[in-house]
């Protein structure tokens, strides 16, 4: 039987299950079935992005089904087969052969990636060879000049595709039989939440280390998770090493210190706060590039944009601490200090077992129930939010999915997996209570019967608020 599995990576940079299917036939019509039941799982909402391997019924299935999703061929998995296709063939050139390979994958501009692949198909003798002939053909797959105008936070590396198949693996057993299919792959899925969680955790309460003493720096500190934060961090800690020259006013060219001619051209137009680059590196990672960046600190701008700091990789208590420190008076902050230490200490304590988790969730449910009996304060009392900017006014639920996913099909019948499970809430009379009284806290809706997670305002093509967090 055929194995897919979905894969996806949320905003601490860590791979999630999403689920799995389990195929008799591999031809279009499976691969369509099981495209459209994920489908219907996530609300008919298709990703931005997928990464597979280069089944081509599995290709035409979500050009059918997902048309308006940008397919990519997985990186890692083509690479592995270079050693079969190309080692005898070129003998001793081979290595020669891989390093100018990934020179090609790695370019920046598709008129460069032709020029090269030619040069390199007549260097290397490789006229006629299928393997060539078929990666050429497919080049809008798997190259990077071709992708780099598509979101994939970083899926496409050669790093991130072994990492997400080394979690792959973590779900296939060579011992696995269909009669404990599910069951095993619920054990495994389940082992794997808490180290997760608790990963989640480390990062979030390990300090970063400032390394410019940029004002740009310490503002990407206060607004993204230390993921996404070291990522930008590695590019501002090049930055310096380009040149930015200014063609007219709002047009740049910035290029490496050591190189004469070339580079990358940056548009920038400070008045709109608009900023773009030819890498594209923004547009296929989330994360301003070095270019960008160089031309923002060469013109005296000390803070990043707020569009150019996405909603996908932000800290979402830092985002919460700000709100909390715009609506509560100079009396109340000393509680709010010892209530934010008291919930920090509750989260660390309650996810050492499944037990103190299900209880610290009855608890907290309850307690919520009794502070919501409580009148709010006056529409225009003093404590009233204030929004001062996008950044502040988006508490969003923490982040359990990505924009890119990673659709991976096994063909042993061995290597079996099921649909992840969803953990089941026993029904309480608190958290029902709860449900009945819970107030939204996003801005600009405030409606009694939902919150945050399920708010109508976050269904749209910008935000979506159900428990899977950032999926467009």
């Amino acid at each position: 039987m055929l194995l897919g599995i979905w894969i996806g990576v949320d905003n601490h940079g860590l791979n999630c299950f999403f689920g799995c299917v389990l195929l008799q036939d591999e031809n279009m019509h499976s691969f369509s079935w099981a495209l459209k039941t994920f489908l219907g799982f996530m609300n008919g909402k298709a990703p931005g992005t997928i990464s597979t391997d280069q089944n081509m019924w599995l290709k035409e299935a979500i050009a059918i089904e997902m048309p308006r999703t940008k397919h990519a061929f997985c990186i890692w998995q083509i690479i592995s087969k270079f050693s079969d296709w190309f080692s005898l063939l070129l003998g001793s050139q081979y290595d020669r052969w891989k390093a100018e390979f990934h020179r090609l994958y790695n370019l920046y501009m598709a008129e460069e990636f032709e020029v090269g692949w030619k040069d390199m198909v007549d260097t290397y003798g490789l006229h006629g060879n299928k393997h060539i002939v078929s990666l050429y053909a497919l080049r809008t797959f798997w190259a990077l000049p071709f992708l780099r105008s598509y979101f994939f936070a970083g899926m496409t590396s050669t790093f991130q595709s072994e990492s997400i198949n080394a979690y792959i693996q973590c779900f296939l057993s060579a011992q696995s039989v269909l009669d404990n299919f599910v069951e095993e792959v619920v054990a495994v899925v389940d082992a794997k939440v808490q180290p997760r969680t608790n990963q989640k955790m480390q990062r979030k309460v390990q300090k970063v280390s400032l390394k410019t003493g940029s004002p740009i720096e310490a503002h990407a500190a206060n607004v993204l998770t230390p993921y996404a934060f070291c990522k930008l961090q590695e590019e501002l800690v090049l930055a310096p090493q380009y040149a930015s020259l200014m063609v007219d006013e709002s047009y740049f060219i910035v290029r490496h210190h050591t190189e004469m001619d070339g580079g990358c051209k940056v548009l920038w137009a400070p008045h709109d706060e608009f900023i773009s680059c030819s890498c594209h590196h923004f547009e296929f990672s989330g994360i301003l590039c070095r270019h960008v960046l160089r031309v923002l600190s060469t013109n005296n701008c000390f803070h990043i944009p707020d569009q150019y700091l996405p909603i996908r990789w932000r800290d979402i208590t830092s985002s919460l601490t700000k709100l909390v420190q715009s609506s509560t008076s100079q009396d109340q902050s000393g509680k709010v200090q010892l209530l934010q230490s008291m919930v920090s200490t509750l989260i660390t304590e309650s996810i050492e077992t499944e037990e103190r988790l299900d209880v610290a969730c009855d608890q907290i449910a309850l307690a919520l129930t009794r502070v919501k009996e409580f009148p709010g304060p006056s529409l225009h009392g003093g404590n009233d939010i204030a929004y001062d900017s996008p950044s502040d006014s988006l508490i969003l639920p923490e982040v359990e999915d990505s924009d890119s996913i990673v659709q991976s099909f096994t063909r042993n019948s061995h290597e079996t997996l099921a649909l992840g499970k969803l953990k089941e809430r026993r029904s309480r009379d608190g958290e029902d209570m709860y449900r009945k009284r819970r107030r939204c806290s996003v801005p600009c809706c405030g409606q009694f019967g939902h919150d945050a997670n399920d708010c109508p305002m976050m269904g749209g093509d910008v935000l979506n608020g159900d428990g899977l967090g950032f999926y467009r």
